[in-house]
């Protein structure tokens, strides 16, 4: 980067809060793509980009999915929109205009009030959400909650087909909360959304950076922030937190992540300030193998942030085989998922810190 565009980055950073353009070197890139400033860029602080629908990158895009982490699976084949707002990166995680395309574009909601249309009845789940669900819920419920919360919000992400060991579902059936799904593959999402949940969901990536970016998803191993395959595409991802502003930044009294690798790099983009997340169960597995970061590196992250870590709540998964991106031999881990609850959250559940 010369003088003059390190000098516009730092200074755009210092004007990004009140909605400017948030110059970045991702920006910057797409920017080179559109030509002149005066042709992408408006005089209002509040909506810099001007004629944003001029810029969208539509692609149809065919997926044929034979493997699962370097192993054959069956085979899926699907075929994805895949819709891009490269400019967005130049609008931080704060941005009126960003939330505004967010709500407008990027979020879908059971709008018509459909019934339920998950694979069993309510009754059914309930008397054994662990075999049809997933037990992290319990856990959290039985250690923190304890039955007492209604009405309460989630996040969960990713939300692969938003039944199918979905660590939400539990919540929303038995204590009426609602909350947010995030899965970026259109596929599992589709299916998703024709469950008709009482929620908002997203079929996006979650971004690392506190600005829109695109990222390239590994259809092999449903991931991000992986290594990228033959036939992996651009997806749109989007801060965590701008997509809780669109939602009107709730309190977020149970977070779910789990997108197979970049957990800790996303969880680092959070504004931790300006959020309220209470409870969190983050997938560990993959620490260290797929991104950076040890499970004592996000132990010490989250603790300097308020969290505490409470190990052996949630059970150790089967065995996972997955083929190593570096020595391209068979490794075998097991499923892993990490509880950290706030501590203030701890201390009104009487845990002992």
């Amino acid at each position: 980067m010369n003088k003059k565009l390190k000098c516009l980055y730092f200074s755009a950073i210092i004007m990004s809060a009140a909605g400017e353009i948030y110059y970045n070197e991702e920006c910057y890139q797409e920017i080179r793509k559109y030509g002149l400033v005066r042709r992408w860029k408006s005089e209002n602080s509040a909506r810099p980009l001007a004629n944003l629908k001029a810029y969208i990158n539509v692609t149809d895009f065919t997926v044929n999915t034979k493997y699962f982490n370097g192993f054959p699976k069956e085979q899926v084949v699907a075929v994805h929109k895949l819709i891009r707002y490269p400019l967005l990166s130049c609008l931080k995680y704060d941005s009126p205009q960003l939330i505004e395309v967010i709500r407008k574009d990027f979020l879908d909601r059971n709008n018509k009030n459909l019934p339920l249309n998950i694979s069993i009845s309510k009754e059914e789940f309930l008397s054994d959400p662990t075999r049809f669900g997933d037990s992290q819920a319990l856990d959290v419920d039985n250690h923190i909650f304890k039955g007492k919360l209604k009405d309460g919000f989630f996040i969960e992400a990713g939300g692969y087909d938003f039944e199918d060991q979905s660590t939400s579902l539990y919540f929303e059936l038995k204590y009426n909360w609602t909350g947010l799904l995030v899965e970026p593959y259109q596929y599992y999402y589709e299916k998703g959304i024709h469950k008709h949940r009482n929620i908002a969901s997203s079929r996006v990536c979650l971004a690392s950076t506190d600005y829109p970016s695109l990222s390239k998803y590994n259809f092999n191993t449903q991931a991000v922030y992986d290594e990228p395959s033959p036939g992996s595409m651009e997806f749109q991802c989007l801060p965590l937190y701008s997509l809780l502003l669109a939602l009107g930044n709730p309190t977020v009294n149970y977070m779910s992540l789990d997108i197979e690798g970049g957990e800790f790099q996303v969880l680092q983009s959070i504004p931790w300030d300006k959020v309220d997340i209470q409870v969190m169960s983050i997938e560990s597995h993959f620490l260290g193998i797929r991104t950076e970061g040890s499970l004592d590196d996000l132990i010490k992250y989250l603790s300097e942030e308020g969290y505490k870590h409470f190990p052996n709540v949630h059970k150790v998964g089967d065995e996972f085989v997955y083929r190593d991106k570096k020595s391209k031999e068979a490794k075998s881990i097991k499923l892993t998922n990490e509880l950290f609850v706030r501590n203030d959250i701890a201390v009104k559940a009487g845990l002992i810190l």
